[in-house]
């Protein structure tokens, strides 16, 4: 902190060392020599030996030398171990600056230290290796590469996969530090290879994020495509073009949000090509992984905007007209109204019906606008992290052998309770008891796996889910108060699935961090957030915002949703309580949605028993949302043919089992009804029979219920 401290104060009105050194005349006598050189010819051998001879001279200069030192010092500052053996010699900006003006030389012990570091890290100063290229200002005229993707944080299973198998594949993150903390006793060579490894990634990741070299990169878990992208930017003249290959995420993860904001509002991102390594363009990566070809420019170099194409699988594939369309950074405004990431197109038609949506429907929650721009109310959080709340988890062996008893899916011994721990394999829309959590006896990871129940375990309203781990109820509590039900969704997902957005709503359980929450003061928004989160529009318009497996917040708070009027919110609500009453447990739930559809306490009918699962009535119900939420979002026909077409999972699995595309066939006949009975004024007839939600289609009335 003292060092911090005294640093600060010397840094006042100081310039970086790239400033500092480019305007002293020593240096930019040496960057001419450098010009003249660059400009010898190599037209044969004696001339090529004759030009190497005198660049060992021109780096052997003494003002080169001195730059070197200069650079050195700089950047091993960042590096500097803050030990009792090196705090006398740690370098703080009035060495540099002494050191630059000819006021001081480095003494051995610094400059041994400065040498090491420059040796472990291998800097590479761009100034001093090119500069007839950075005199005065100019940068590359070209720059292209596909640089590494890798995160800088040391990563303790890749680092004890070979070395040390057992801390490798520790259980969780709790019992892997336990193992690492006894190292020095242990293995003290292993232990001194492993502090040297994080203290390496700890320095590289410190002088990313400290010096000021990358400020729009630098930022959240780091990984060095974000660097290069950085640099190779950086490194650009200004009519000068960058071409790179980095993943995806570069412009649509929240982390890169400030360089890709920055790229389109000064109009120096020219194209952006996406691609799935479907077909093993590189062989060695996962066929699920994404990546681009990003090319960058000086400012202005696309005033009329950026060149987008999505979804490639293969190079030929960019000379497709079809699959190129121009955005604006006005565009990726209105999409991406809070991080103006880049949202994801397949066509020109998906960029063209999604910005129409977005024109007239409000994103779920917009940040610039403060309260006003939420207007549902929605708060997100998370719950309870697979690992790092470990030691909060019990198992059915534990809690068996401690003498609670399991009734339905909750423990319970002396008026206290372990309530069920959700995963997100868990659940499916309006599924929260899809499948049970079995423990796979040969996996290495991911032992965790589900197991579906039963069409007719579902029809035993009894049959509650069980997972592998149980929480205290107090645990719970602390986190979500006297909610006693829970709207979350999957957060790991692809845009290539069945479907991408898998909400649910859930019982007072705990939950844990593969399923985010979306919570808020008014029950009957979160009723209908959730009916519209799982709608098929919704699904559409989140898929051209997923470039990767994350279904993250960023993304769900910009997505348009649309309110609905009181007459449809109720026909909403009774599909929505037939869908999810489906068990006990979700009596809470149903409560609230009943007193929502009778408000008047006195005329009230008392709540049913959970409604009968009914596999081909619950298919025809979701049916009936959808159409609805496409007129919710003012989607027209032609449109909705086409999204629903955008769903080859469903389509193909349709036909395998029906001969015809059963699910689109049947949600455009709905919304045709649905748009004669709009034009008509007359109320839509459901094709349910009985309508939603109707008391014949319960349980009879059950003294074991739980």
């Amino acid at each position: 902190t003292s060092i911090r401290r005294k640093n600060r104060g010397e840094r006042q009105g100081q310039a970086d060392l790239f400033t500092i050194s480019e305007d002293r005349p020593d240096w930019l006598e040496a960057t001419t020599a450098y010009a003249t050189w660059i400009s010898l010819p190599e037209d044969n051998i004696e001339q090529v030996a004759e030009k190497a001879k005198q660049y060992e001279t021109l780096v052997d200069n003494s003002v080169i030398r001195h730059q070197q030192e200069l650079a050195d010092l700089w950047t091993a500052a960042f590096f500097w171990p803050l030990t009792a053996d090196t705090l006398e010699t740690v370098p703080t900006q009035d060495t540099f600056r002494r050191l630059r003006d000819g006021a001081y030389a480095l003494d051995r012990k610094t400059a041994k230290q400065v040498k090491a570091l420059a040796e472990k890290h291998r800097f590479f100063h761009w100034h001093l290796e090119f500069p007839e290229v950075f005199m005065q200002g100019q940068g590359f005229d070209c720059n292209l590469g596909n640089p590494p993707w890798e995160r800088i944080k040391l990563q303790e299973k890749e680092f004890f996969a070979q070395r040390d198998p057992e801390i490798a594949n520790a259980p969780n993150a709790a019992a892997r530090k336990r193992l690492i903390t006894n190292l020095p006793e242990s293995n003290p060579a292993l232990w001194k290879a492993f502090a040297s490894a994080k203290r390496m990634s700890e320095g590289e990741s410190h002088f990313m994020r400290a010096s000021g070299r990358y400020p729009l990169n630098a930022v959240g878990d780091l990984n060095t495509y974000q660097i290069f992208a950085g640099l190779f930017r950086e490194l650009l003249s200004n009519n000068g073009r960058a071409g790179v290959i980095v993943p995806t995420g570069i412009a649509t993860d929240d982390t890169n949000k400030q360089f890709f904001a920055d790229l389109t509002e000064k109009k120096a991102l020219v194209s952006f090509y996406d691609f799935e390594n479907r077909e093993g363009i590189f062989p060695d990566v996962h066929r699920s992984y994404k990546f681009c070809l990003l090319t960058m420019g000086g400012p202005n170099a696309a005033p009329e905007g950026t060149d987008f194409a999505f979804f490639l699988t293969n190079t030929a594939q960019i000379n497709e007209p079809d699959r190129h369309f121009k955005l604006s950074a006005e565009d990726i405004a209105l999409l991406n109204p809070n991080t103006r990431t880049c949202p994801i197109f397949r066509s020109k038609r998906d960029a063209e019906i999604t910005k129409t949506i977005y024109r007239r429907i409000p994103v779920l929650i917009d940040e610039s606008k403060g309260e006003a721009g939420n207007p549902w109310g929605a708060k997100f959080s998370t719950m309870f992290h697979m690992a790092n709340d470990s030691n909060l988890f019990r198992t059915r062996k534990q809690l068996e052998a401690d003498g609670w008893e399991l009734k339905g899916n909750i423990f319970k011994r002396d008026g206290e309770k372990y309530l069920p721990l959700y995963e997100a394999k868990m659940t499916q829309p309006y599924d929260h008891r899809a499948a049970d959590v079995i423990i796979s006896a040969t996996a290495v990871v991911r032992q965790g796996q589900p197991d579906s129940l039963s069409d007719d375990e579902h029809q035993d309203p009894n049959r509650l889910p069980l997972p592998r781990y149980w929480v205290h109820d107090a645990e719970v509590e602390d986190q979500i108060g006297s909610l006693k039900w829970q709207l979350g969704f999957t957060n790991v997902t692809s845009p290539t699935n069945e479907r991408s957005m898998l909400p649910c709503f859930i019982p007072k359980v705990g939950v844990g961090h593969s399923m985010p929450l979306i919570m808020g003061d008014d029950k009957v928004s979160l009723m209908e957030l959730g009916a519209c989160l799982s709608s098929i529009p919704f699904d559409y318009i989140g898929r051209q915002k997923l470039g990767g497996v994350n279904y993250t917040f960023f993304i769900v708070k910009q997505i348009p949703l649309p309110k609905c009027a009181q007459t449809l919110r109720k026909d909403i609500l009774e599909r929505v309580l037939e869908l999810t009453y489906t068990a006990y447990d979700m009596k809470p739930f149903a409560e609230d949605v009943w007193a929502e559809l009778y408000p008047e306490a006195s005329a009230r009918p008392p709540l049913p028993e959970p409604f009968i699962w009914d596999e081909e009535r619950r298919y025809k119900i979701r049916c009936e949302l959808d159409a609805m939420y496409f007129h919710l979002y003012g989607i027209n026909r032609d449109d909705t043919d086409y999204i629903l077409e955008t769903f080859p999972i469903v389509k193909r699995r349709d036909i395998a089992q029906y001969g015809e595309y059963r699910t689109k066939n049947l949600i455009l006949e709905i919304y045709a009804a649905m748009q004669r009975a709009q034009e008509t004024g007359q109320p839509y007839q459901t094709i349910l029979n009985p309508p939603p939600a109707d008391l014949s289609m319960v349980h009879p009335r059950r003294e074991n219920g739980l």
